[in-house]
């Protein structure tokens, strides 16, 4: 049941993930009236990136803990 549990909440953060991602690539203007620019959203995307990794960062160590 855990592994399932783990599975579920990946497939939920992936989903999020593409979707902000095809926001951020889609989008013309942000929230704060910025005209995007290729770089501004390579930005967005790359901070994007960073979360994830952090996020998956973090699951990798609570499955570590929880293993041992």
């Amino acid at each position: 049941m855990k592994g399932r549990k783990w599975r579920l909440i990946n497939g939920v953060v992936g989903i999020v993930t593409i979707i902000l991602s095809l926001i951020i690539l889609i989008r013309p203007i942000d929230g704060t009236g910025h005209v995007e620019t290729w770089g501004s959203r390579l930005l967005a995307l790359g901070v994007l990136a960073i979360f994830v990794l952090l996020l998956a960062g973090v699951e990798s160590l609570i499955r570590r803990v929880i293993r041992h």
